[in-house]
């Protein structure tokens, strides 16, 4: 997320409920344009990324999230392009570029937790007529490996490996996308811990051709590229998710389908690949019953029984012994035909008022065994609305120890507010609790950007008006 900032010190709270400490930092007020990131916890310091636009600075916050100290980074130049900076397990780095005498550097730089500079690397180095290059970033589970992307025109995927830790590019590839579109059948990026790139992409989802409906897997390694298909046995995919387990040396996601329409899901399925050999898959279907689509309906009548809509697919929780969760909230987006519509904006009255409303509710949960058998599903309740503002403060974050896991979430989009969690154990139990109320806190919770930074704690990034600050809970 990108924003304009000027900090300013203000006071610092600390609240206890239900065995959690909830702690403010100062407060940190928005301008507009400039970036931040929440780099993590590095032994009893907490590191903010502040990319401003004149200076780039990091911020440290003691165990009462007051600022300790900063630093402001330096460049080979003035103003650079920040492409994206990672926090990792010891340091963080940064990765940039800048134009300098008609050519083009793609650099990152290592720092420790002091943010004191240890090491810097050119990633890449081009004319500057070839340089016209938007990368996007994905980070491995153990923060050793990043990936830098980039689409480009001529259906072309170029692909930078960087291993942070030690501080060297892997490998990079430019390939062609044979027979593949982007962006209508591409689905995901991911990338695992021993650095290899795996695309998801989505083929041939339509119902007069779902004999061919296939989920394609390209994986691109230093040792070369391979694309696999996996075909879905004629469902129609409504949605789906997946990551890398790296325990299990799989990747393993799911979602939902349904057997005649890409608009609805009458069920869930799972699909799990072994990463040393691909033809050794797993790919399971299982509908819903009339009972659990009822209680996702709420008394709504489908057009179709047992079936649902308005949902989105955006986790999967990875069990130890090879299963998954599979997470889906509902979600329904409605505009009054100007915002996003593919009508002409003249034909609206000059006084119209543009909207658009966000409803993020209930979510839904299906767990499935390592061989593919559904062992539970249920739904958490919740009912979160907004307009205007992107849903940036609705959704949910998935707090995960050894005892259970947790969704944290606002229980109503306004300033005034509560918030609660799911405790959700193993057998698909959960317990609902109120941990928070930020009435009178000058506080919103962004938990979609939030991180986990310990077993038994995480920081939220607040954004009241113009102020940003960063919200420490502990259990």
């Amino acid at each position: 997320m990108r924003y304009f900032l000027s900090s300013f010190l203000f006071f610092v709270f600390v609240t206890s409920a239900f065995g959690q400490t909830v702690t403010a930092s100062e407060v940190y007020s928005l301008r507009a344009g400039d970036g931040y990131q929440l780099l993590g916890k590095y032994k009893d310091k907490y590191l903010l990324y502040l990319d401003q636009f004149d200076k780039t600075k990091i911020i440290a916050h003691n165990e009462d999230m007051t600022e300790e100290w900063s630093k402001e980074l330096e460049f080979e130049t003035k103003n650079p392009t920040i492409i994206d900076a990672v926090g990792g397990q010891v340091g963080f780095s940064v990765f940039y570029s800048y134009w300098k005498k008609g050519r083009s550097y793609l650099r990152v730089r290592k720092y420790d937790e002091y943010a004191k500079l240890v090491d810097s690397i050119a990633v890449k180095t081009v004319d500057l007529w070839s340089s016209n290059r938007l990368y996007e970033v994905a980070v491995s589970q153990d923060r050793s490996k990043v990936l830098l992307y980039d689409f480009g025109s001529f259906n072309r995927l170029e692909l930078i490996m960087v291993d942070v830790d030690q501080m060297k590019v892997l490998w990079s590839k430019d390939i062609k996308l044979e027979r593949i579109s982007y962006p209508r059948e591409f689905m995901q990026v991911l990338i695992s811990d021993a650095g290899d790139f795996y695309g998801i992409f989505l083929k041939d989802n339509y119902r007069f051709n779902r004999k061919k409906t296939r989920f394609l897997v390209l994986k691109a390694s230093e040792n070369g590229v391979q694309a696999t298909p996996y075909p879905t046995s004629q469902k129609l995919v409504f949605d789906a998710y997946f990551r890398i387990d790296n325990r299990n040396n799989r990747l393993t996601g799911g979602g939902l389908f349904d057997e005649k329409r890409t608009s609805r899901a009458q069920g869930a399925f799972f699909l799990t690949i072994n990463l040393s050999n691909p033809l050794d898959v797993l790919f399971s279907f299982h509908d819903f019953d009339a009972t659990f689509v009822s209680s996702l309906l709420e008394g709504k009548q489908s057009d179709k029984k047992d079936t649902f809509d308005e949902a989105i697919v955006n986790n999967v929780i990875l069990r130890q012994d090879g299963g998954a969760i599979v997470v889906a909230e509902k979600f329904k987006l409605f505009s009054n035909g100007i915002v996003g519509s593919p009508f002409n904006r003249q034909s609206a009255p000059l006084n119209a008022r543009n909207y658009t409303d966000y409803n993020y509710d209930d979510i839904v949960l299906v767990s499935f065994g390592p061989k593919g058998d559904v062992d539970w599903r249920g739904t958490l309740p919740k009912k979160q609305f907004s307009q205007n503002d992107e849903g940036r403060y609705s959704s949910y974050f998935i707090f995960k120890n050894k005892g259970a896991v947790r969704f944290l979430y606002n229980d109503e989009i306004k300033r005034e507010n509560s918030v609660s969690e799911y405790v959700l154990f193993s057998n698909g139990m959960n317990q609902r609790r109120n941990i928070l109320n930020t009435d009178d806190k000058k506080i919103q919770l962004r938990f979609r950007d939030a991180l986990q930074v310990a077993g038994s704690e995480l920081i939220v990034p607040s954004q009241f008006r113009r102020d940003l600050r960063l919200v420490r809970i502990k259990y």
